[in-house]
Parts: C-alpha cells; structure tokens; sequence
C-alpha cells in the first residue's frame, strides 16, 4: 500500500511511519516536498491550513504525475493561543483516495512569554535553535526533546498527531462512517471475528491466537463457558447464544453489532459428534447433530448476512470436516451433517461473491479435540492434529489479500493422509 506525504522531512516522515505500524503491516511512505501556502511560520488557523494545503497539493501532484496512492498526509506545526496561553502543537492532515478527511493534533506545549513575540515574527527552529543553542533543531529531534530531557522528540509529536487523525479512518463513531474500507491482506486493523463454539477445542484456539490483532466475539452456549474463556482469554469479546434457536441467534447478532459494529469475520466453528448404528441413535441426538452441525451455521449465516451486504466486505469461514469427502463407519447422521455443510458451503459461495463477500469450507482432519469425549466416546485423540496449527491455517486464509478466494481448504496430518 502506497502512502505519500507531503514532506522531506526525515523527522516527519518517520514519526508517520510510526503511526501507520498500529495499522498496517504492508505499506510505504513516500516523502514528496510541496508548499503549505502559509507562512513560513504558521500562526492559529494557519497550522490547520497548511497540512490541509500540503494534502491537496500531494493530491494534485499525484494526479499529475499518474501516482496510485491509498493516503495523502500534511503536518504542519505551529504557534497558536489555547486558554489564553501560547503553545506549540503539531496538526496532521490525512484523506484517503476517496477523499474521506481527518485531521489530528499532537500533545501542546507551552511557550514562556518572553519568547513569543519573536517566534511569531521570525521562525519557531532558528528560535530553538538559538535558545538551546543548536543547529537546525528543526530537521531532527526537535526542541521539545531538550525540553522534556529527551523523554518526548519531534518524532513523538508526530506520531502522535497522525495516530490521532488515523482513528477518524478506523472508528464508526464519527459521522456515522463505516469502520475503514477493511482489507483482509496486510492490514491488521482490529476487525470483528465471530467464532462459534469458541471456547474449545478448534475455536478456543482460532480465538487465542487471532484475539491478538483482533476483536475477537466468541460465542458459547453457556454462561459458564462465555466466563470461562473470557478469564482464559481476557481480549475477546464473550456472548451467550444457543446457535441452533433462532431468535437467540438474531438477538445475540443484534447485540454485538450495536456494542462492536460491523461483522468482518463469521467462523462457524462449533459442532458436536454422533457415532454408532443409525438404529441406536435417539431422535434427540440426531436432531441435536443436524441441529448444531448444520441449522446453527446457516442460522447465523443468515443473520449476519445484511450486515455484510451492508458494509461491502466479509468473509465467512465454514469449519467442516474430511467427514464431508470420506465418511467415517457408523456416523451416518455426523456425516450427513457435514455433507449437507459441504453443499451450503458451495451453494452461498455463488449467491454471496458478486456482493464482496467470501466463503471458504474448511475442512480439518483428525484433530486433538475433546469432541469425541463430549459425546461420549473414549476414542485416542493423541495422534491428532494440535488444534493450534490448524488454528494457523484459518490464520492464513483471513489475512489472504482482497483478490484472493479460497474455496475449500483441507488439512491432515502427514501421518494420516
């Protein structure tokens, strides 16, 4: 991802870079010099104009000479009068390719009296410079480093400024605007991941390791499940809901996208086991398995769904199983209900692509679960696959780029393949 800002300054450049990192992790900045049209010295308003002047002349420059860039950047600082009081502050400017703008400050610093008056009427650095009796303050750390004893440089201010105007990008709550266009490759803004099932097994550790760079919303059939993992897990995100009943199902969405924003991520991850004779399966267990198994994804595929067409962008990740190519001995009703995830999986791919969203079947092997143990069977999971690697394979899959459609995934063991 191409940034541009409009400066050659080294100081300026990097303390932006610094910015960008709790964004991003793919981009550049590019240092252009254009003029602010203000005064060499910016005094009050004229702070805010000339990093504002500095973006639309990068803009134009970048028009003129066919540059595709994603973000514009002005910074500018300057003298200005905050209650009653005159401060030295930092203004940084950003507007993206669709001309969305924001602007943020740095923290202000107070300037003693006696030096006001020839700051206003010279120049902030050469004054700098000869109060703490340096050479060009300006292009490095800055006077404020000397003032604070090093603790805060002019690098510091700028981070700060852009990091301050970056929110306005990647936050709902100004001006109603949608969290910023989110891109799955590289970007690792905070995106909202729901995973069913989340606290165990497969899901518990899909939650552990993405909670890290994400806003993670496990969700639970039980109270003491969702406060269970919340303690094991203390960034997630961790909601009640019986997937396989309907109106929990929209209740739940309804609350978590009032309290988190919009759904980037849905895991349908959670499922159950049923082994033995078709004969000897009670109609409550097959009606549980198909229940959970296959009605909850579809369920909260369905609720979440107008949230996605909404915002323009998704990904739906359907954990399956190899059950659903090679089914198992005596799991006839497991394995119809992978098999029938297998067929909504491929059916919601087409209905859902031409609007930006993205489906993806995942379909795991013989995993180090306590699946078997819940339903009852005693079978050794200990040649299974360490749910934590697999967890790096969805890993992969939600940080592939925008273009990129992973139909199916599986994965086995080498030993089992």
């Amino acid at each position: 991802m191409k940034v541009l800002i409009g400066t050659k300054n080294p100081g300026k450049i990097e303390g932006a870079t610094e910015a960008f990192k709790n964004y991003f992790d793919d981009f550049d900045i590019d240092g252009i010099p254009v003029s602010s049209d203000v005064s060499e010295e910016p005094v009050n308003n004229e702070i805010y104009e000339g990093a504002r002047n500095r973006v639309n002349n990068l803009m134009q420059y970048a028009l003129e000479n066919g540059i595709d860039a994603e973000y514009f950047l002005g910074v500018e600082s300057g003298i200005t009068n905050l209650l009653g009081k005159w401060v030295i502050i930092n203004i940084a400017v950003i507007k993206d390719k669709n001309g969305y703008e924001s602007w943020g400050t740095s923290p202000a610093f107070p300037v003693p009296d006696k030096y006001v008056d020839e700051i206003i009427s010279t120049d902030l650095g050469k004054v700098m410079d000869k109060i703490f009796m340096q050479n060009d303050l300006r292009s490095g750390k800055g006077g404020i480093s000397f003032v604070t004893n090093g603790i805060i440089n002019r690098i510091d201010l700028t981070r700060e400024a852009f990091i301050m105007a970056l929110t306005q990008h990647t936050n709902e709550i100004w001006n109603d605007r949608k969290v910023l266009e989110r891109k799955w490759g590289g970007n690792k803004m905070s995106r909202n991941i729901i995973i069913t099932g989340g606290d165990d097994g497969l899901g518990k550790a899909i939650a552990k390791l993405l909670s890290e760079k994400n806003n993670v919303i496990t969700i639970s059939k039980t109270k003491e499940n969702a406060m269970r993992i919340s303690k094991e897990i203390p960034k997630a995100e961790c909601y009640t809901c019986d997937i396989t009943k309907p109106d929990e199902v929209n209740n739940t969405i309804k609350t978590i996208i009032e309290n988190q924003g919009d759904i980037d991520i849905l895991i349908n991850n959670a499922g159950v086991w049923l082994a033995g004779d078709l004969t000897e399966n009670t109609y409550e267990q097959i009606s549980n398995c198909i229940d959970v198994n296959t009605k909850g994804p579809i369920y909260m595929t369905k609720t979440i769904l107008p949230n996605m067409y909404e915002s323009g962008h998704g990904l739906i990740i359907n954990v399956c199983s190899q059950a659903s190519f090679d089914s198992d001995d005596f799991s006839t009703v497991y394995n119809a209900s992978k098999w029938a995830m297998r067929g909504f999986n491929r059916s919601i791919q087409k209905d859902v692509s031409k609007k930006g969203i993205k489906v993806t079947g995942f379909y795991p092997g013989f995993m180090q679960t306590n699946i078997f143990k819940k339903a009852g069977n005693d079978y050794d999971t200990s040649t299974g696959l360490e749910v934590e690697k697999v967890a790096k394979a969805i890993e992969f899959i939600i940080n592939c780029d925008d273009d990129v459609i992973i139909p199916e995934f599986g994965i086995k063991d080498i030993e089992n393949y």
